[in-house]
Formats: C-alpha cells, sequence, structure tokens
C-alpha cells in the first residue's frame, strides 16, 4: 500500500476504498443481487447454509467457512440452492493497487477465488472484522447524512472528509484477506497443544505470556511444552512471540500515526529501548526509518 503524508491533516491520498459491507440472509430459490461491479470485487464469507457459483460449465459450493472473491469482469452468477437460507458477510470494495489475493485463494473459475477457514477461532475473528467494516461503514454514512442534512453524495463517491475512514476500512479489508492465510495448505501441522499456544499469542500479543503460563493453558509442564513447542516449530516460545509482537508492531508501523513509544507498548515490549533494538535487529533499521520507507 502506497500512503503518503499530507501537511496539513497527516494523512496523504490512498487508492483503494470500501464500497458497502453488511450482513445478508437469502431464502432459497432466490438468487441474491449482484451489484454493478466495474473495476471492484465482491467478498462473502459464508456463516450457515450455502450459496451455488456458476462460472460457465463450473459450479462452485460456498458454504460456512468458504471466503469467495468475485471480480468485476467475471461471467459468474450465484444463486440460493433448494435448502436452508444462505447467511454469509459481504464486503465490495475497489482494491487498492498494491492488493493482491493471498495464494490460499484458489482459481476456481475466471474471476472466481474461495479460501476455505477450517480453524473455529479464525471464523469467529472474520465474522468480529466484518462486522467491524460493517459498523465502520455505517459511521460513515451517518456523518455523510449528518453533514449534508439527507441530501449528500452517493454511497460510491468518496469525499476528502472520508480520509481516515476509507484508510481505516481498506486495512480492514487487508486484514480479512490475510486471517484466510491461517490455514493455508502444506503447512506444517502442529501438535494440538502447540496450536493452541501460538493462537492465544496470536490473538493477545500484548498479553504477559511466559513458557508457564502458556504451559498452563494447555495443561502441561513448562519443561515438556518447551520441548514440544520448539521441536514442532523451530523456535522457542519467547523467541516466538517476540517474533508475533515484531510483526504486530510493523503492522501498526505501517497503518498508524502512533508515537513509536506507543507502538511499543501496544505490542507488549517492556520499553521503547527495547522495541527499537529488537526492531532493529529483526529488520535492519529502525522503527522510525522503517515508516517512513514503508509510506515513500
Amino acid at each position: 500500500m502506497t500512503v503518503g503524508l499530507d501537511a496539513d491533516e497527516g494523512l496523504g491520498p490512498l487508492d483503494g476504498d470500501v464500497l458497502s459491507a453488511g450482513r445478508h440472509r437469502w431464502p432459497s430459490g432466490r438468487p441474491p443481487n449482484r451489484p454493478e461491479m466495474p473495476g471492484r470485487r465482491l467478498l462473502t464469507f459464508t456463516v450457515a447454509g450455502r450459496g451455488l457459483y456458476t462460472c460457465n460449465d463450473v459450479q462452485l459450493s460456498a458454504e460456512r467457512g468458504d471466503l469467495v472473491v468475485l471480480f468485476d469482469d467475471s461471467p459468474t452468477t450465484h444463486e440460493v440452492p433448494a435448502g436452508e437460507p444462505w447467511e454469509y458477510f459481504y464486503l465490495l470494495f475497489n482494491p487498492p493497487d498494491r492488493l493482491s489475493l493471498p495464494l490460499v485463494f484458489e482459481r476456481v473459475a475466471p474471476g472466481l477465488r474461495r479460501a476455505h477457514v477450517a480453524l473455529e477461532s479464525t471464523r469467529q475473528r472474520l465474522q468480529d472484522a466484518f462486522a467491524r467494516v460493517a459498523a465502520e461503514m455505517a459511521r460513515r454514512d451517518t456523518a455523510r447524512a449528518l453533514k449534508a442534512l439527507g441530501d449528500g453524495p452517493p454511497i460510491f463517491v468518496s469525499e476528502p472528509s472520508d480520509e481516515p475512514q476509507r484508510r481505516l476500512l481498506v486495512t480492514m479489508v487487508e486484514e480479512i484477506l490475510l486471517w484466510a492465510i491461517q490455514d493455508l495448505p502444506g503447512e506444517a501441522t502442529f501438535d494440538p497443544r502447540v496450536s493452541a499456544a501460538l493462537e492465544a499469542m496470536g490473538a493477545d500479543p500484548v498479553g504477559p505470556h511466559t513458557v508457564r503460563s502458556l504451559a498452563e493453558l494447555v495443561n502441561i509442564s513448562p519443561s515438556r511444552f518447551a520441548h514440544l513447542f520448539t521441536s514442532d516449530v523451530g523456535s522457542s516460545p519467547m523467541r516466538t512471540l517476540r517474533m508475533i509482537r515484531l510483526q504486530h508492531a510493523a503492522r501498526l508501523l505501517q497503518c498508524t500515526h502512533l508515537p513509536i513509544g506507543a507502538v511499543a507498548q501496544a505490542s507488549g515490549f517492556s520499553s521503547v529501548f527495547d522495541f527499537s533494538r529488537q526492531f532493529r535487529r529483526h529488520r535492519g533499521m529502525s522503527p522510525s526509518t522503517y515508516r517512513k520507507q514503508w509510506r515513500a
């Protein structure tokens, strides 16, 4: 994502936008509306029932846990087959120039991609992320309505006053797409206790995790946990936690204007000095230099 700084507002232009978001429940036998989509993408996440996508002679049944991306130029149609209603979250968005789908999204047909999310915890996080996007869209629409006293611009028109929320919404779309990588086929299969510990670290990188607390979480001794974790992951629990925190910090540097000290605190580091030292060792540059290069 290319980000520039504006001297007056502190936020520069950002390509991409979220145009519509929400949650739908379509009855069987009734085809969902397909929006006009020049240059846009439609992302759906099925939470109940199923939707049937048809492209030429290829059919895709989107079931619970499926993320589906429909490109604007795809000849795909979709419907709700007989049975229970299809319930899904959706996003209609203009993709930023540098946004690409993770490899976990398999090509089903021209302009049709699918990724399946198996972990229930990841599914819940996706639902939460979609709900946050819908709530932010509602805030933006409300602000527009109040500003224009009921005679505001259409939803597909972006105004300068939208820029902070637009930036946030595009970042949320990236977050949703990245969650799909949690179930990337071909990755190492970890012991369930190791997976549970990794999920705890990823869900709360700021938390006061220790080998003992993580071992207690999965009901084994600290020594047994440390050995099992290192054997599966190839890195000790605390070194892995540090990498997760550094990755979280990098994301904050990319997408927020938080001071370096606040980024350190929000990423679980004991001090800005320790954070800067660890970040420089990992990235080969200081946090401030990384932020400047990312936005150049």
